[in-house]
């Protein structure tokens, strides 16, 4: 599948395991796919952090072929701010080059002003989980939609193990009632679609 469907629905097929899994940039992508991978018995040894989210490693497909694959379908939400945080950890504190035209090493709420009010829709980090979930009547593509604590329940089912990868820096980041509100108005919909907590 072309590089246009990985950057507009990162949808990835796994025909071994029946599933199609909705990815979400910061929402335990990484993680997610690195345990898809093992249970399929892929051998990673050879793969950098980062290539696991190659066009030649990965099957994606677009929401067509989802839904007449006969695969189950499924993603993960995170809440928003732990995945503006997660973020922040991997572009603002570590410098890691630009998140668009957003260079690294701002202090956390110049991270979340400046990512917050960009208006670069086509940064696939920046786009809201409901982009990737809901159609344009607000309504969810597909019911197997879990919160971070509840994906692995889900995929245990399919004898797939909880393995974390690309884990951001634990070092403790507290959001201000001003970078939370930066953060809600700009994903209002997914606190809304998801049941977050403002």
């Amino acid at each position: 599948m072309s590089f246009y469907n990985k950057i507009n629905y990162n949808i990835i097929s796994f025909p071994e395991l029946s599933l199609n899994y909705w990815a979400i940039p910061k929402a335990y992508n990484t993680s997610i796919k690195f345990s898809l991978f093992q249970a399929i018995g892929r051998d990673l040894s050879t793969i950098k952090e980062e290539q696991i989210h190659s066009v030649d490693l990965n099957r994606y497909i677009d929401k067509p072929t989802a839904y007449s694959n006969g695969f189950i379908n499924f993603s993960c939400v995170r809440h928003p701010y732990d995945r503006v945080l997660s973020l922040y950890k991997d572009f603002g504190l570590s410098g890691r080059g630009q998140l668009g035209k957003l260079k690294g090493g701002e202090s956390l709420t110049e991270f979340i002003e400046k990512t917050m009010n960009s208006t670069d829709s086509d940064n696939i980090h920046l786009r809201s989980q409901t982009y990737f979930l809901y159609d344009i009547l607000n309504n969810p593509w597909f019911p197997n939609i879990f919160k971070t604590s509840e994906v692995w329940i889900f995929l245990s089912k399919f004898g797939i193990k909880e393995s974390f990868l690309n884990k951001s820096a634990s070092k403790e980041i507290k959001l201000n009632k001003y970078e939370k509100t930066l953060i809600f108005d700009r994903y209002v919909t997914d606190f809304k679609n998801f049941n977050f907590t403002y």
